[in-house]
């Protein structure tokens, strides 16, 4: 890739897949590839990310953030702009809690975009189930650590905390990890380790 870049590529540009290069050039809809600064994104790599300079007048920002595999690269992505559908990016980052591939990093992820702006304020209801499905996919320590991290401050409102929370699972997992009590008037002392919103 650095290669192509000192002989002049473009980095914006979108690539076919070299895989794929003379197999499928009769389908009238194939795919235009995708370009180094997103390969860069969706393979974690910050310090080539770095060097190819994404540009929001460009490339496409929505999707740079949707493939975002960790928080090095949503930190620099986030310093020229932040995405539309913060719901969708952060529903995606939940989803990948449960991928088992190293260079995604979700929850160091989810704390770059909080610390960057990012809120959560509303998604689809089925959006949200998507993402309730995928936290209780979770080990309960990275459920907890995930669902203290939605509930801190004003990451996620409270439409959306209530709606993640629903169900009869959702609480039962949450009261099994000690992030909201029993019984209503239960105490412990692990009360100390939940969020300042567990109980909304």
């Amino acid at each position: 890739m650095l290669l192509c870049l000192w002989a002049g590529a473009d980095p914006h540009a979108p690539a076919p897949d070299m895989d794929y290069m003379g197999i499928r050039d009769d389908e009238e809809d194939e795919d235009e590839g995708r370009s180094a600064i997103q390969q860069a994104c969706s393979g974690g790599h910050a310090s080539l990310l770095e060097r190819l300079r994404p540009d929001p007048a460009r490339d496409d920002y929505e999707e740079l953030f949707f493939s975002a595999a960790n928080e090095n690269v949503i930190a620099i992505l986030a310093r020229s702009a932040l995405p539309k559908d913060s719901g969708r990016v952060i529903a995606l980052q939940l989803a990948r809690a449960n991928w088992p591939f190293h260079d995604h990093r979700p929850v160091e992820a989810l704390r770059a975009l909080f610390a960057a702006g990012v809120r959560w304020l509303a998604s689809p209801v089925q959006e949200i189930a998507y993402a309730r499905r995928d936290l209780l996919r979770c080990s309960d320590y990275l459920f907890a650590d995930l669902m203290k991290l939605l509930a801190t401050a004003d990451h996620c409102s409270r439409e959306v905390l209530t709606e993640l929370a629903r169900t009869p699972s959702m609480r039962e997992r949450m009261r099994k990890v000690n992030l909201i009590p029993a019984t209503p008037h239960s105490q412990s002392a692990l009360d100390r380790v939940r969020p300042a919103r567990a109980r909304e």
